[in-house]
């Protein structure tokens, strides 16, 4: 009996493990998807075309689909900037209070004016601000070859849902209509560090040879 509960507990171990590693999406449609307009389509915080999975908190988003080169080759992504005033798009998501989560995403500007000027992100994760990503144009950025870049950002969850949120803001003088592109956002939690997966190997170590102790006993018992 004890054998067969040291064997169910190693496995339970290892499944933990499994799941633990197991990198799961947690953000629902970061490619944008599911407009069947083509161009760009301004969405606000009270226009009825809402995007899947996101809500437009301030001023006004563009939304593309095949308006140019998107990141992911589908055609949809976003201009953080639809209008006057900095665009906010945002998701939440389901969360470990505690847990640390990587989240990506790709940038590109847009580049019909103001070439000179940055384009700018600004992230936030359950109300605080994790990082500022800049895109500046090249004589590169056209409609047809966006640039894409790939970005990174971390943070630690304090609850069990987290609101993601981007932020368009712009260096352009008009502050207007011509802000950061937004495609492939992507949130995972962090696999366990090296230092915890080195104290669950040496704890199956451990299960291991006490499996073994316990089999041998039962052997001497049974002579």
């Amino acid at each position: 009996m004890k054998l067969k509960l040291l064997m169910a507990g190693v496995v339970a171990a290892l499944s933990t493990a499994g799941a633990a590693s197991a990198a799961t999406e947690l953000v629902v449609n970061g490619g944008f998807k599911g407009d069947t307009r083509t161009g760009f389509t301004t969405v606000s915080a009270v226009t009825p075309a809402q995007i899947a999975g996101w809500t437009v908190l301030t001023n006004y988003v563009d939304w593309s689909n095949g308006a140019w080169q998107s990141s992911d080759g589908d055609g949809y992504s976003l201009d953080l900037i639809g209008g006057f005033g900095r665009g906010a798009i945002a998701q939440t998501i389901a969360t470990q209070a505690g847990r640390t989560y990587n989240l990506t995403f790709d940038i590109s500007g847009n580049p019909d004016m103001y070439r000179d000027a940055g384009r700018l992100i600004t992230v936030s994760a359950g109300g605080a601000e994790i990082g500022e990503a800049q895109y500046v144009l090249s004589s590169a950025n056209t409609r047809n070859n966006m640039v894409w870049s790939s970005r990174s950002m971390s943070f630690v969850a304090t609850g069990a849902f987290t609101q993601i949120v981007f932020t368009g803001t712009s260096d352009n003088p008009a502050n207007c209509c011509w802000g950061a592109a937004l495609d492939n956002v992507s949130v995972m939690a962090a696999v366990p560090e090296p230092a915890t997966w080195a104290m669950m190997i040496i704890g199956f170590g451990v299960a291991g040879s006490m499996v073994r102790t316990a089999r041998r006993r039962d052997a001497l018992s049974l002579a």
